[in-house]
C-alpha cells in the first residue's frame, strides 16, 4: 500500500478500480486472443447477440487442458492457450454484465457440495496410504566432469 498523499487527485484516485494491478504481459496476450476472435466473429459480437455460458466454458476447458498437457500455444491461432482462456472469461463477465448471457450453467447445489466433499475424500485416501508413500523421484544426478584423471599402473 502506498503512503497516504495530501494531493486531492491521489485521495480520490485510490478509491477507483486499480486497473494498474493487471499484468501488462497478460493483457497484451489476451488482446491478441480478442483480436483473433474479433476478426473471426466480429468485434464485441457477444454484445450484439446472446452467448451461451456452456460454449465459452467448454472452450476454456479445451484451452486449459491443452495448456495443462504441454501445448502452450494454440495450433490454429498461434496465441497462448491461457490468453484464450482469459478472453473467454472476459466475454462471459461482459456478456453477463450487459444481460447478453444465456446462463445455461449446471446450477445444482449438490454438485458444489459434492466437489467440496471430494477434498475430504482426498485427505482420507492420502492418510490411508501415508506409510506407503515414497518420496518423489528426482532425476538422476549427472556425473560431474573430473579435472583430475586417475592413472592406474
Amino acid at each position: 500500500m502506498r503512503e497516504q498523499s495530501s494531493n486531492p487527485k491521489d485521495r480520490i484516485g485510490i478509491t477507483k478500480v486499480p486497473l494498474h494491478l493487471l499484468p501488462i504481459t497478460a493483457l497484451a496476450q489476451q488482446s491478441l486472443a480478442h483480436l483473433d476472435g474479433s476478426l473471426k466473429y466480429g468485434e464485441y459480437n457477444w454484445r450484439n447477440e446472446t452467448v451461451s455460458a456452456s460454449v465459452y466454458v467448454a472452450a476454456m476447458m479445451r484451452h486449459a487442458l491443452k495448456y495443462y498437457t504441454g501445448e502452450t500455444f494454440d495450433t490454429d491461432s498461434g496465441i497462448h492457450h491461457l490468453a484464450h482462456v482469459a478472453a473467454c472469461c472476459n466475454i462471459l463477465m461482459d456478456a453477463q454484465e450487459f444481460d447478453m448471457l444465456v446462463d445455461d450453467r449446471q446450477k445444482h447445489p449438490q454438485l458444489a457440495e459434492f466437489l467440496n466433499s471430494m477434498s475430504e475424500e482426498v485427505k482420507r485416501i492420502q492418510a490411508m496410504h501415508r506409510e506407503r508413500q515414497k518420496p518423489q523421484c528426482s532425476p538422476p544426478e549427472r556425473a560431474k566432469p573430473s579435472s583430475e584423471h586417475s592413472h592406474e599402473a
